[in-house]
């Protein structure tokens, strides 16, 4: 049985004012299945409907690459064999699979 998309236009809207502060990392926090990938995924759509192209948005699920990227020396590897441009946007779900992944963060 699939749940009814809920499409939330002010988160969607803020996120999408924040997105021109290039210094602030921006997180979505939330309880669990609460709709955080869910907004996550509509981000990407809404930054797509916009114009940004396509090779222009990393969009990263965490887990699932569990096994494969736990470290941050890995996942700063692998966005930055994706990055196409310094005007790129960064999106992880499950941020939280990546040990030390405030380091990574810093780094990018």
């Amino acid at each position: 049985m699939s749940h009814p998309v809920v499409v939330r236009k002010a988160y969607l809207n803020r996120l999408y004012q924040l997105s021109t502060n290039r210094d602030v990392v921006k997180v979505i926090s939330g309880n669990r299945y609460c709709g955080k990938s869910t907004l996550m995924s509509q981000f990407r759509d809404m930054l797509l409907n916009k114009g940004v192209p396509e090779s222009n948005i990393i969009y990263l699920d965490m887990s699932e690459s569990l096994g494969t990227i736990d470290d941050s020396f890995q996942f700063t590897g692998l966005v930055k064999s994706r990055l196409s441009s310094e005007d790129a946007f960064l999106l992880v779900d499950d941020m939280n699979f990546v040990n030390n992944w405030d380091s990574a963060i810093k780094d990018l």
